[in-house]
Formats: structure tokens, sequence, C-alpha cells
């Protein structure tokens, strides 16, 4: 049971090497002004005929769902409008219990998104700020003195990772499946917290799930809130994000899809189900491709967040090396991964579930998918390349 554990949820993202590091100053940026006065101008594409878009990638969406066997839900719009949305394939194969667009999905590390939003949004109240030292937080560490809020944030703090070995095999298994929040992440957090860092500081770009652990933990210690309350109160609620959550008990949660490892011409293998308290700020929600929406048009809307704290969240913090001949250059901003042109791309799989996102903050193009066939996981981008062909109308 553990080893599927590790298998699937270690793989959440492309692997990332070694990277130079750049930090971008924003000391300079102004006092901050009314959420409502620093909306971003949209630049959206012409739409002349919203059916006809919708219809063609309905076309490209079934066509892709018959070749590759895509289970999930698919959600593409523009700004303000929403163009498309569907559920393709079933939640639960053995029930044919039909995915839709209130399916929900757990979404892996695109959680960080929420994490650096709910840690910029204590930046804002004054609570606390990107350059302190986490070890106003953890004072007992006194080898993390060189790391920042801003390190944890953007991947660069060189605190390893304890998703993988030999860290992960001295995580008790019993973490994987409790419910009771909080003392799954001490377990956690004793086996990684006195280990070497793996680089100094802002050197260099090491994706570590235990990085946003430790974010978690600040905004508990800030706001006095265990971390799925804080989120919730704060982002979900305002938001109206009513279909997600922390999955503490994603074992019974309803309306969920099942993952699967594989679907095929009849053919579905179930993956496991666990909760996922034990991945909590790093990778521990579950959402809908409607309430992912809401939340990519509030970055445009600065709902939640003001523009300049936007600004900052989807602006490259850590350049990563690619050492992939000919492949897209992707980098790192505070929580999420952006292309060269800072466009957010997430890319996931968990537990036999997968999900993408293609944003665009400048014109306000946004493709979800969000799945439960893991094997598709990397076609994923295929089918995302696809529909923004369609909704740039290019061939």
């Amino acid at each position: 049971m553990k080893k599927s554990y590790v298998f699937v949820l270690i793989c959440l993202f492309l692997v990332l090497s070694a990277c130079s590091v750049s930090t971008t100053d924003y000391s300079d940026v102004t006092e901050q002004t009314k959420k409502d006065e620093n909306e971003i101008e949209f630049k959206p594409l012409a739409i002349n005929n919203k059916e006809e878009l919708a219809a063609q990638i309905e076309q490209a969406v079934n066509g892709f769902s018959e070749e590759f066997y895509f289970s999930g839900a698919v959600y593409v719009g523009v700004g303000e409008s929403d163009i498309f949305t569907k559920g393709v394939g079933f939640a639960d194969y053995e029930e044919l219990i039909e995915n839709t667009i209130a399916t929900k999905f757990l979404i892996g590390t695109s959680t960080t998104e929420f994490t650096a939003a709910a840690i910029l949004m204590l930046e804002e109240e004054g609570y606390l700020y990107l350059d302190d030292p986490i070890t106003e937080f953890f004072p007992e560490q006194t080898h993390w003195e060189e790391i920042t809020i801003q390190h944890l944030l953007s991947m660069s703090s060189g605190i390893v990772n304890y998703m993988q070995e030999p860290y992960f095999s001295q995580i008790p298994e019993w973490v994987y499946t409790t419910t009771d929040e909080g003392k799954d992440l001490d377990v956690i957090m004793g086996i990684f917290e006195n280990e070497e860092l793996t680089f100094a500081p802002g050197e260099e770009f090491g994706y570590s799930f235990s990085n946003y652990i430790l974010l978690g933990r600040i905004i508990e210690q800030v706001t006095g809130m265990p971390y799925h309350e804080y989120i919730q109160e704060n982002i979900f609620n305002p938001l109206e994000m009513t279909n997600s959550g922390i999955g503490y008990n994603w074992i019974n949660e309803y309306d969920k899809a099942i993952g699967h490892s594989m679907i095929g011409e009849g053919y579905a293998d179930e993956m496991e189900l666990y909760n996922t308290g034990g991945v909590d700020a790093s990778a521990g929600i579950y959402s809908t491709v409607i309430d992912l929406s809401k939340w990519y048009k509030a970055m445009n809307t600065n709902e939640i967040l003001l523009k300049e704290a936007v600004q900052k969240m989807l602006s490259t913090h850590t350049y990563i090396e690619n050492s992939v001949p000919n492949a897209t250059q992707y980098n790192y901003g505070l929580g999420t991964f952006l292309d060269e042109r800072n466009v957010v791309v997430n890319v996931g799989e968990m537990l036999g579930y997968t999900n993408l996102v293609h944003f665009e903050p400048e014109t306000g193009v946004l493709i979800i998918i969000l799945g439960n066939h893991q094997r598709i996981h990397n076609t994923n981008n295929t089918l995302k390349d696809i529909l923004v062909d369609v909704v740039y109308g290019r061939e």
C-alpha cells in the first residue's frame, strides 16, 4: 500500500534539475490601495461566436477522449467568460458514476498556489514579510538561519524533500490514513527538520514538499488557526468554492472521482484511496474545475490578493536550468510553475489523479484539466495544446 503511494506522489511534477536563481526585489512597491482599484486590465481574445468556439472545443475534447481514454473534467474560459465545461468518462467505473463539472479531484501540488496566496495575504496585513528568516518561527533550527520565507515559497531553500528517500521510508503508514490533523505533520517534520541543507539558500532550485509543510505551519502560528480553516475562511468561502477542501477524510468524501492507474477498452484499474492530511499545505487540496476557475478569475480581479501580490506570485523568482534540448523552459514563481512568458503551467499527478492548468494572466485564457486516469498524465499536455490552438483560432 505504501509503495504505491510513494510512486505516484513523488512524481507530481516534471523532474527538474539544479538551477541558477534570481530573486525579484519588491522593496520599492508602493503603498497598496483598495483591491477594487487594482484590477488588471484584460486583453481578451476576439471571440466572434462563443457557441461555435464551444462546439469546436467539445469536438476536440471528444476526439481526444476517444483516442486516449481521457476521464475527468475540462474547463475553458477567457476573461470572465466561461466558454466550455464538461465531465468526461466515469468518476467510478465500477458503479458507472459519470464525471461531471462538479466532480471533486485531488489537485496535488497545485495546492501550493493556495498556500503561497495565504502567505501573501498575511504579508499584506503586516503579519509577516517574505524576507523574514524562518528561524523566527522555528527558533530551535539554527541551521535554517539563512533561509527566508521567500526561499520556501520559491523552492530555493535547500531543505531536503521528505518525499524522497531516505526520508520517505521513515514515515509511518498511518500518516496516510489518519484524520487527526496536525499529529501527522509533527511526525513528518521530525524526519526532515534536522537534516543538512542540500545547497545554500537562494543558490539553486530544489522542489521540496518540506518547504510548503513549513509554510503551512507558519500560517498556523501567525493566525492561530489550522491551515485548512484559514484557507477555507479566507479563500474558499469568499470565492464560493463550495466543493473544495483539504482531503483529511478523502476516503469518505462524497461526489469524488476515484483515481485509476489505467483506463481503456472497458478496463479500469482503481488506485487505493488515501486521506491527504499527511501532505497538507504541500499537496492536500481537492477541488473541481468550476471552483478552480473561480480561483484564477480572482487573480485578475484582485478579489483575494492585491495587484502587487498577484504580480509577486506570478513573476519568476527561481530560474530552472533545463537539461532537455528544445524543451519548454519552466521557471518558478511563488507556489507555481511558469513558462518563459510567465504563463502558469502547472502539471501534476497524484494517487491516480492528474491535473493541468494553463493560465495566461494578460489575456485571461484559462484551461483546466482534472482527471482520474493516471496513465494519461503526460498526454494531458497534448490536449492542452490542442485547446490553446482552438481558442486562438490556429489550425
